[in-house]
């Protein structure tokens, strides 16, 4: 992990450790193959391959899992169409999105338009006027 002057600067091993508690917390089991870590990964880089979100996403879309626990979800997705394409996976596989830094249960809507809002909406192009 890099050193940022974030304001979260908490380590993979920690978050991992948060995660796992609130996995106990609700009951759930967690297999080993379905911790998925990337770390020194910069998802702000568009092209970065972050093999774990890959393997993620593709066990969320063949229903090998169904919830998902992330210490912070700034540390799952940084660019709009990661977000955008966790979201639409969740819906359509009904896997349950869980944040625990801030609480943050983004199968609720009023999460959901939260984390959503985080991002500036892309500007519409210009219209083109035609006076008749």
């Amino acid at each position: 992990m890099k050193n940022t002057k974030d304001e979260d600067q908490t380590g993979v091993d920690r978050q991992e450790r948060i995660c796992r508690e609130s996995a106990e917390r609700l009951q759930l089991r967690v297999e080993a193959a379905h911790i998925y870590v990337d770390n020194n990964r910069s998802a702000w880089r568009r092209n970065r391959k972050r093999p774990g979100w890959e393997e993620m996403l593709r066990a969320m879309g063949e229903g090998e899992i169904r919830r998902v626990i992330v210490h912070h979800p700034d540390r799952l997705m940084r660019q709009p169409k990661d977000l955008e394409e966790l979201l639409s996976l969740a819906d359509d596989k009904r896997v349950l999105l869980h944040g625990e830094a801030n609480r943050r249960a983004l199968s609720d809507p009023d999460d959901r338009f939260t984390c959503v809002s985080r991002w500036p909406t892309p500007a519409a192009p210009p219209t083109t006027r035609h006076d008749g």
